[in-house]
């Protein structure tokens, strides 16, 4: 069987901990609801805040404003009541490094709790899953990642938000031979565009969750004319609720090199590679779900 699907062989629901710098934007939010409104497919077992770079605060700030942003969000999901780790406050100094953390120690211990396969959705900077790889090797073949990283192959650098907050940590989970699915952000997760007018139709109407998710659109950017906004970390939710919406191809894993391109080397251990996302598809499933949700 193919990286990462041959983990979940039943295509029953998965374990899932979904690693997520939720104060560094306004499309991890969206991600957060997608997974706690989605339990035929997400069994979520944790709520990782990654840390992210900000010229406006430190790591360790970075990561407490994402478990207060967590918090917001969970709060209106009356059905959901994950439990909440605090991720990494530094980065990996080299690809071997780790980082000890709340997320990471979940991590390890969730992945030995059950023969049952775990899936880290990685939708920030690599730290906490790397560092929890890096301390334990031997998850390799008992957890699967999805990460949101980097750019699509056909760009001229790989150089995006997430791999490059922490690229010691980019490099060692491409290097573990984890069973990975690599979405690209400019190129396929580019496809999730939403407007603010679609979301005050379709989405602001249905309760206290989707009048939240529709505001922070609206104030992140203005003015709104002919303006749309990539809701980029909902694609490793879709993945795992519906691959046929995240489309993949198996190839090598990618070499990152110093100055964050991609060189290619065929002999490399396999990965899974999104190159498109259905994206009316993702947004009426999201929708959906969160009209339900009241």
């Amino acid at each position: 069987m193919e990286p990462v699907t041959r983990l979940n062989p039943s295509g029953g629901p998965w374990r899932v901990v979904l690693d997520t710098d939720t104060a560094n934007e306004i499309d991890d939010q969206f991600a957060i609801a997608h997974a706690c409104l989605s339990p035929d497919r997400i069994k979520l077992e944790a709520v990782c805040a990654a840390p992210f770079r900000s010229s406006r605060m430190t790591v360790e700030e970075s990561v407490t404003a994402s478990l207060d942003e967590i918090c917001r969000v969970l709060s209106r999901i009356p059905s959901a009541d994950p439990p909440v780790y605090r991720g990494s406050e530094r980065w990996l100094r080299t690809p071997q490094d780790a980082v000890e953390s709340e997320a990471a120690d979940a991590i390890i211990e969730l992945a030995d709790r059950t023969d049952e396969p775990l899936l880290v959705l990685a939708i920030g900077a690599a730290t906490d899953v790397a560092s929890a790889l890096n301390m334990r090797p031997d998850l390799v073949g008992k957890v699967g990642v999805v990460w949101l990283g980097g750019h699509s192959f056909d760009f001229p650098s790989a150089h995006e938000f997430n791999l490059a907050g922490d690229p010691n940590a980019s490099r060692a989970l491409l290097d573990s031979g984890v069973d990975l699915v690599l979405i690209p952000a400019m190129g396929v997760s580019s496809h999730l565009l939403t407007t603010v007018a679609e979301l005050e139709r379709d989405l602001e109407p249905t309760g206290e969750l989707g009048a939240y998710l529709t505001d922070i659109v609206r104030e992140h950017h203005r003015p709104h004319f002919a303006w749309g906004k990539e809701i980029w970390d909902v694609s490793a939710t879709a993945w795992a609720i519906e691959p046929s919406w995240v489309p993949t191809r198996v190839v090598p894993s990618p070499i990152l090199n110093e100055d964050l391109t991609y060189s290619h080397d065929p002999s490399r251990h396999p990965i899974r590679y999104a190159y498109f996302c259905g994206r009316n598809a993702v947004f009426g499933d999201i929708f959906r779900k969160i009209a339900a949700n009241g």
